[in-house]
């Protein structure tokens, strides 16, 4: 609400509450978080477990089954219209008498129960840590700009998985060859600046055209 309301960035609104959030369960806590989680996050997050006997784990099947029923609702519903919609140009989405506030707010309240269920199976990966997800942080930004979702590409929620999956490769490359996170963020940055700028040559492009 704050986001549309007051015209905010939508990044900007994220990380800002999240810093927030952040600081105010580090008072709390005073600092440490201790607990043991659930043995099925353990095992869901396992690289050697199996999905009904199938030699797959747990998470890769959530994520594929996730993946899909949001592939589907965005494509394919008036919700999912509404959402690219607004999110490529509200004022031409006010006007098409779509409810922008609504589809706005409910955009981050949907992507708010999805950070839960990660930080759920990511506290199965080593328990819980207020910091447990900063190394992902920019490596999910970078996916997303990879994707074209940001900066002018022509984004859409499968170039975003397919970001996803380049970036993954990528990273297991340099953890292969026992690359430092220094050089591991560089990587992540030039990355960025190549497809910005991809992007942003197709777009000119298609204004030509």
């Amino acid at each position: 609400m704050v986001s549309y309301r007051f015209g905010v960035e939508s990044l900007v609104v994220t990380l800002a509450v999240g810093s927030l959030l952040a600081g105010v369960l580090t008072g709390w806590t005073g600092g440490a978080v201790t607990g043991t989680p659930p043995a099925w996050t353990s095992t869901a997050v396992s690289v050697i477990s199996d999905t009904f006997g199938l030699p797959v784990p747990p998470v890769v099947v959530i994520w594929l089954l996730f993946a899909v029923a949001a592939g589907i609702v965005l494509a394919r519903t008036q919700s999912g219209r509404s959402t690219y919609l607004t999110g490529s140009n509200p004022v031409a989405a006010r006007r098409a008498l779509v409810r922008t506030g609504r589809t706005w707010t409910a955009g981050f309240v949907v992507s708010a129960l999805m950070a839960t269920l990660v930080g759920v199976l990511l506290a199965g990966n080593g328990g819980g840590n207020l910091t447990a997800g900063d190394p992902y942080l920019f490596q999910a930004l970078t996916a997303v700009i990879v994707g074209g979702t940001m900066f002018g590409g022509r984004g859409d929620y499968w170039r975003t998985v397919l970001g996803a999956l380049i970036l993954t490769v990528v990273t297991y490359l340099l953890d292969a060859h026992n690359y430092s996170t220094g050089v591991q963020e560089m990587v992540y940055g030039l990355l960025i600046m190549i497809v910005v700028a991809a992007y942003g040559r197709e777009r000119r492009v298609r204004d030509r055209v």
